[in-house]
C-alpha cells in the first residue's frame, strides 16, 4: 500500500511544506491538507527517478505538485487516489477553484518563494 512516506520521508516533508505555505497564505486555507496528500500520491507514481524524490530538490518537487494542483483545480476534479469517485477538492465552488489555480500558477512560478515561506 502507497503511503505519502517514502524515499526517508521526502513525502511527510512536502505535505509538512504545504500546510504551512497553508498558514502563511491566506486565499490557501479554503483548501485541505488531503487535497495535497492525494495530488503527492499520483506525483509519486508518475515520477519514479529516485534523484527527483529527493530534499536538495525540494524546489522542483513543490513546484511540480503546485502545478499538478493548479491543474486539478481548473479541470474541477481530483480524485482521491484510493476511490476515484470521491473528487478532493469537490468541495470548493467554481470561483475558490479559479482564484486558487491562479495563485497555485504564481506560487509555481516562484519556487523560492515558497521554500522561504515555508522554511
Amino acid at each position: 500500500m502507497r503511503t505519502i512516506d517514502f524515499n526517508n520521508g521526502i513525502g511527510k516533508m512536502v505535505i509538512r511544506r504545504l500546510k504551512k505555505l497553508k498558514d502563511v497564505e491566506p486565499a490557501l486555507k479554503v483548501i485541505n491538507s488531503y487535497a495535497f496528500e492525494q495530488a503527492l500520491m499520483y506525483l509519486k507514481d508518475d515520477h519514479h527517478d529516485a534523484l527527483f524524490w529527493r530534499e536538495n530538490n525540494m524546489k522542483d518537487i513543490l513546484k511540480t505538485i503546485l502545478l499538478f494542483m493548479e491543474n486539478a483545480l481548473r479541470k474541477g476534479n481530483l480524485p482521491a487516489y484510493f476511490d476515484k469517485h470521491n473528487n478532493a477538492i469537490g468541495g470548493l465552488t467554481t470561483e475558490q477553484k479559479i482564484q486558487l489555480a491562479n495563485r497555485f500558477n504564481r506560487l509555481a512560478a516562484n519556487p523560492d518563494i515558497v521554500l522561504k515561506k515555508t522554511d
